[in-house]
């Protein structure tokens, strides 16, 4: 079954969530862990920024070149 834009962004949310409760149990001598733990976080939040983009925009974008101009064309 294929999810949903929706059900990837709550999918990633919940991991960015435990993530962030990973790292306030972290203390803050221990850098080693916090960095790993903040490296993880990032790859959600990326994540979600895709996911994002692709809700609002509903597809990618793709450039043609058309009689010398320049034309947008929406692709799913």
């Amino acid at each position: 079954m294929v999810k949903t834009i929706e059900e990837n962004i709550d999918e990633n949310l919940l991991e960015f969530r435990r993530y962030q409760l990973q790292l306030k149990r972290i203390a803050d001598e221990d850098i080693v862990k916090r960095i790993n733990v903040l490296a993880k976080r990032l790859i959600f939040i990326g994540c979600l920024a895709s996911l994002m983009y692709k809700r609002e925009h509903g597809g990618v974008y793709r450039q043609k070149l058309a009689g010398g101009g320049t034309k947008y064309e929406r692709t799913i």
